[in-house]
């Protein structure tokens, strides 16, 4: 070990050390555990079902005039994915949503029903512009979707469209709908 250019005492310092070091940290927690107190309760339910947060905001009632709406009308719009090739073979186009025309009119519920896998969530995907193309998957929309009989720019279907996704794992059961849509 010499010809590397060890010490000859070169095992037992780094042991010493080590031992040392965890050592002194075992004693730096156990002292700090028994000296730091810190106050611990445990919740409790909420004595009722009431939304707390409802009142708090300043929610003032606005005219019928000052109100602007959206009407949103969809025409033949469908949604293609394709599949590209790392290299050398050829694309794959899928057709995930089938051309669909509907309206949605505003102050009026719109509800968006179907079985598992008909595409709900494609939809509001594809209106709200969540899909980002990739290397590997590019997402061509077909048909029209009119703003108030306008067709928008990108920023502002950005800013308009909002939905709140249907994983459970994300919404938190102690927020109301206005906390959790904020």
């Amino acid at each position: 070990m010499q010809a590397l250019g060890f010490p000859t005492d070169w095992l037992w310092r780094p042991m010493v050390i080590l031992v040392g070091f965890v050592l002194a940290f075992y004693l730096g927690a156990g002292l700090i555990l028994q000296f730091w107190k810190r106050e611990m309760q445990i919740s409790r339910a909420r004595p009722g079902d009431s939304d707390d947060s409802a009142g708090k905001e300043k929610i003032t009632e606005r005219s019928a005039q000052d109100i602007r709406t959206v009407d949103i009308r969809l025409h033949d719009y469908g949604l293609d994915i394709e599949k590209r090739k790392w290299w050398g073979g050829k694309s794959k186009t899928l057709a995930v949503l089938q051309p669909v025309s509907t309206h949605f009119q505003p102050g009026v519920l719109n509800v968006v029903m179907g079985p598992s896998g008909s595409g709900k969530t494609t939809l509001l995907n594809s209106m709200a512009r969540r899909l980002q193309n990739d290397f590997t998957t590019r997402y061509r929309i077909a048909g029209h979707m009119l703003f108030n009989g306008a067709v928008p720019s990108e920023d502002v279907i950005q800013s308009i469209c909002s939905f709140v996704t249907q994983h459970d794992d994300a919404l938190l059961p102690s927020l109301t709908v206005r906390e959790t849509l904020k």
